[in-house]
């Protein structure tokens, strides 16, 4: 072999600097693994290799097989990796509804297989009647129903009509109904107004 330089003459690289980059370190002229990137080499069968955050340890391995979420029945999402979710469907849901109640009933319950448990509805009227004397020309009336029942509608009613009279405002109230009455002329008669209030009672 011709044309070695004197310096390798004797198979010796004598003058070259070797720094350990990421990951190694060098020890004379041997670089190996830094200790913090080695795996251990002592894991028994069914360990891995895991991090806890300084060092690589032995750890045992998970024991689960699956390896995809199906939505079934009444469920859409579902995935076959990463982080899945699952959610009802809706729209089937509500088939399972499969009957209905008697008009006028409400619906209390839905069983397992889809029938219905259905209760009547107590609806009736609550009414106040208030007599207008000579001397009134405006005034109100307010019916309430029953602390068990719920007002759902209501209105008013003049019971004498032989008088020129003004129905002012009729309107809802706290669980009731009130009516108010103007007058624009004199009268000769007392006179009545009634204020009802259309109540359901809920079993």
């Amino acid at each position: 072999m011709t044309g070695i330089p004197a310096g390798f003459a004797d198979g010796v690289d004598n003058d070259t600097t070797y720094t350990a980059g990421t990951g190694l370190s060098l020890s004379g002229n041997q670089f190996s693994l830094a200790t913090s990137y080695r795996l251990p080499q002592t894991c028994t069968n069914g360990q891995v290799a895991q991090w806890n955050g300084s060092a690589w340890t032995c750890a045992s391995g998970g024991s689960g097989d699956i390896t995809a979420v199906t939505a079934g029945t009444g469920l859409t999402g579902g995935g076959a990796r990463g982080d899945v979710t699952l959610a009802a469907y809706t729209i089937y849901l509500q088939r399972r509804v499969n009957d209905a109640g008697p008009v006028g009933h409400y619906l209390k319950a839905i069983n397992a297989n889809g029938s219905v448990v259905c209760g009547e509805l107590g609806i009736f009227v609550q009414s106040s009647d208030c007599q207008m004397s000579l001397t009134d020309s405006y005034g109100f009336c307010v019916t309430y129903c029953p602390s068990n029942a719920y007002r759902i509608s209501g209105g008013c009613e003049v019971e004498y009509s032989g008088n020129n009279y003004l129905i002012t405002h009729s309107y809802p109230v706290t669980n009731g109904w009130r009516c108010g009455y103007g007058r624009n002329t004199p009268t000769l008669n007392d006179w009545w107004i009634r204020a009802y209030a259309i109540c359901m009672t809920v079993p």
